[in-house]
């Protein structure tokens, strides 16, 4: 069996209803361009390097799932891997998280540096109401997907909800042990078709309720931005 899309993000629509909100007035006014493509090449399509480098960009996919978490009106959002904390302006009671490594680099702007290891795990076992992750949990194995999936359930409380995004390429380049880095042009087409089976099978009947389900890696193998494996639930 196999894990179907389930809700999956719709870019036109969900950009005619965000450009209709405060929270959008108040991004528009802190970035020059405001996006709504998960994929970063699209994002990016037509304009020169120069140009992209002279922009403020900010891509307003993630506040679609992010709308899931709020809902709650939890007292705490988790941002695990936060790095530069984003989010934090627009997203309420908002915590970012990053692991000690990330201290030293130069955008990082967590709340809390740590280490994310089986002890954290076990300390913050089912205590946060809400939490994300946004390509910060794929740095393992293609093959650990399930596991890791299921790892990152266990921090979200009974009743929580949380959001959690892959890089397939980042995985798999651990999986092959791969020197470069891997996407759709130097992959064959029959092998990401694979991959993308081999994910939907691995995520098919997970132990939680599913809200949103998205695998999109036969579009691009390669997603830097959101990932193209993106599994928002209620625990």
């Amino acid at each position: 069996m196999y894990q179907e899309d389930l809700n999956p993000y719709n870019s036109s629509e969900y950009e005619k209803f965000f450009k209709t909100t405060l929270l959008y007035k108040k991004i528009s006014k802190n970035y020059d361009l405001v996006s709504f493509d998960n994929d970063l090449m699209q994002i990016i399509n037509g304009l020169t390097t120069r140009t992209v480098l002279s922009l403020s960009i900010l891509d307003a996919a993630p506040f679609y799932y992010l709308q899931y978490l709020t809902d709650l009106n939890p007292s705490k959002i988790y941002d695990i891997g936060c790095r530069a904390n984003l989010f934090k302006k627009y997203v309420p009671n908002l915590i970012g998280i990053d692991v000690l490594a990330a201290k030293k680099d130069r955008d990082a702007n967590a709340d809390e540096y740590l280490k994310i290891n089986n002890r954290f795990y076990e300390e913050n076992f089912e205590t946060m109401e809400a939490a994300f992750a946004i390509n910060s949990f794929h740095f393992f194995p293609l093959k650990k997907i399930r596991e890791r999936v299921i790892q990152f359930s266990s921090l979200i409380s009974k009743g929580g909800r949380g959001w959690i995004t892959f890089n397939a390429a980042i995985m798999l380049e651990r999986q092959v042990k791969s020197k470069i880095r891997l996407n759709s042009k130097n992959i064959p087409e029959e092998e990401v078709e694979k991959l993308e089976k081999f994910v939907r099978k691995e995520l098919y009947d997970l132990p939680f309720k599913l809200e949103v389900f998205e695998c999109t890696i036969n579009k691009e193998l390669d997603s830097p931005l959101t990932g193209n494996v993106r599994i928002l639930f209620t625990k």
